[in-house]
């Protein structure tokens, strides 16, 4: 992979949310190349992911299976493929931190990293979350939420620091009683080749503060008149980055902003 160079040298404080135009992320290797141009074209620049060999084909690229963005210049990755990124990052001025858990191929083996922050709430099954991540977050603050569900951010699209999207009735329920607003989704409408069908966190990351980029376009999801109106009720837009079906690519994870 060629040296990345990012003028920015400001890193995402809140994973998930940036609050200025985004320079750098995190995308699975295999999006399409229409994708990868609607990026560049919009000043995006991008880290490929590598193939984590011990999970399933179908999420082996994705980002939120191997990589959890801690905070600020702060990422935790699965230590069966810390070899590639450590250098690529390191010299992007991030600190990377190694994680206990190495990921296996069967569930719940292979959902340590796979959590969900959503401002200061972090969702997850407590269970299987690797140990590195829970002594990060010992001490700060930050609120947990308990789910069965053990994929959670390849079940939730996080809107704001408040607010989500989700077709798993579990996480709904769950975060509801925390004041999060969560909007319920029927499941299906999303690609995931080699699997029955993907999930909307999969699908989808901030480019800036307000445009919520999809991997396809969410016009093809049933509930789609549902989405856009919940993304209008917190002031957010539908960036397209190409005219198909969505796809679960594991998330387009922003890493670094516009000073």
């Amino acid at each position: 992979m060629k040296r990345v160079k990012v003028l920015s040298k400001s890193y995402v404080e809140i994973p998930h949310l940036p609050k200025k135009s985004v320079t750098l992320v995190f995308v699975d290797n295999r999006i399409k190349q229409d994708i990868s141009k609607e990026l560049v074209n919009r000043g995006v620049e991008f880290i490929k992911t590598v193939p984590c060999r011990e999970l399933h084909e179908a999420i082996r690229f994705h980002p939120d299976m191997v990589i959890q963005h801690l905070e600020e210049k702060n990422i935790l990755v699965a230590p069966n493929v810390i070899n590639y990124y450590r250098p690529r990052l390191e010299q992007l001025g991030f600190d990377v931190i190694e994680g206990k858990t190495y990921l296996q191929s069967n569930y719940p083996n292979n959902i340590a990293y796979n959590i969900c922050r959503v401002g200061d709430f972090i969702i997850h099954n407590f269970k299987y979350t690797d140990e590195v991540f829970m002594r990060y977050f010992e001490n700060s603050g930050l609120t947990k939420i308990h789910v069965k569900q053990g994929y959670t951010k390849c079940s939730v699209a996080v809107v704001n620091e408040t607010a989500m999207i989700t077709s798993d009735t579990g996480i709904h329920r769950e975060v509801l009683k925390f004041g999060i607003d969560s909007l319920l989704i029927d499941t299906g409408d999303i690609s995931l080749p080699k699997l029955d069908y993907g999930f909307i966190g999969g699908t989808c990351g901030y480019l800036n503060k307000k445009d919520l980029a999809f991997f396809g376009n969410p016009q093809y999801h049933k509930d789609y008149e549902n989405i856009l109106l919940f993304l209008k009720k917190y002031n957010k837009n539908i960036v397209s980055l190409n005219n198909q079906q969505l796809q679960d690519y594991g998330t387009l994870m922003p890493l670094m902003e516009m000073d």
